[in-house]
């Protein structure tokens, strides 16, 4: 096939996906391995993850991210993938979508019931099993995530991060709009009151006072 039908095919494919593709898209467009490697010396696309690559000329903070959670079911288009049964962005990976960051580890969680993909080798990629309530997820820049709410929860339970680094979390997504304090401090009364930890509104005071620590996040509004 000639590079510049294949790129315009590619194109196509990469058009809702921030300009990634997986091989196997790739494939069911008519793009053979050959002709993605002339594509690749031509600097037409550049490599992701293993399985997935990247058109030049898109713009987007979660390259790492997005190619992973593109390959948990590779053959799959994008429209065809169905929440939360697909997987959907938790944990620290929540936080990070939500924000710019990239740190090219993919938590995501499957529900109880549901069958894992088989790309499941990656150890890049952290598999959670839960099944989340419709108010828990929402659809951010085209992928299933999960709420500020539900993230906090999350990670305090694995204990992955603690109140300090997920304050600091909170103050940064509150920043850029994505948390509003007063939504969040209903949204967790109910564990906190369970966790020991006083309602909602206290609980999510604590998490703010932690963030104190870092003096790039003080801000008038967090006293």
């Amino acid at each position: 096939m000639e590079t510049n039908t294949a790129l315009e095919r590619l194109k196509r494919v990469g058009a809702d996906q921030f300009g990634i593709f997986t091989v196997a898209q790739a494939a069911a467009a008519g793009v053979d391995a050959a002709t993605l490697e002339e594509l690749c010396r031509e600097f037409h696309v550049r490599f992701s993850v293993d399985g997935a690559y990247k058109l030049h000329g898109y713009d987007t903070h979660h390259d790492v991210t997005y190619a992973l959670w593109l390959m948990l079911d590779p053959e799959t288009p994008l429209e065809r993938r169905e929440p939360p049964g697909c997987g959907v962005l938790s944990h620290a990976t929540a936080g990070d979508w939500l924000d710019t960051y990239d740190d090219g580890v993919l938590d995501v969680t499957f529900p109880l019931e549901a069958s894992l993909p088989p790309n499941m080798a990656n150890n890049r990629i952290h598999v959670h099993r839960a099944n989340l309530k419709q108010d828990e997820w929402f659809i951010h820049q085209g992928v299933p995530v999960t709420t500020p709410a539900r993230m906090v929860m999350d990670l305090l339970d694995t204990r992955d991060e603690d109140e300090t680094a997920i304050g600091r979390r909170l103050v940064m997504l509150a920043l850029s709009g994505m948390v509003d304090f007063d939504r969040l401090s209903v949204q967790l009364d109910g564990y906190a009151d369970r966790q020991g930890r006083g309602d909602g509104r206290a609980f999510v005071k604590m998490l703010r006072n932690a963030a104190r620590s870092d003096s790039a996040l003080k801000h008038e509004w967090l006293r």
